[in-house]
């Protein structure tokens, strides 16, 4: 494995610890600041890239959002969509190790 798919496997990989820490609460939502401590070895500017892809793809949505809110007080959790790919109903490339 070449360091571009060891790369690519890691992000799916903190992407997929996401959606299940999401799930474990589900329909509940989590902080930016307990999801950094839940997935503690994943650093602070990743896992800002990774949750804006998540909600962009449909599977997490951002509760309340507020315009300039800083990223500790924003909340977080599973769509529907982002269910049923936590119970593998539903597949993602980008998110299949």
């Amino acid at each position: 494995m070449d360091e571009r798919e060891a790369r690519a496997a890691l992000i799916k990989q903190n992407r997929r610890s996401l959606i299940d820490a999401l799930k474990l609460v589900y329909p509940l939502a989590l902080t930016f600041y307990s999801l950094r401590q839940v997935l503690a070895g994943v650093e602070e500017h990743y896992l800002k890239g990774d949750i804006t892809y998540l909600v962009e793809k449909g599977y997490v949505a951002w509760v309340n959002r507020k315009p300039n809110m800083n990223w500790p007080s924003r909340e977080y959790k599973l769509t529907a969509v982002g269910v049923e790919i936590a119970d593998a109903i539903n597949t993602d490339p980008a998110l299949e190790p």
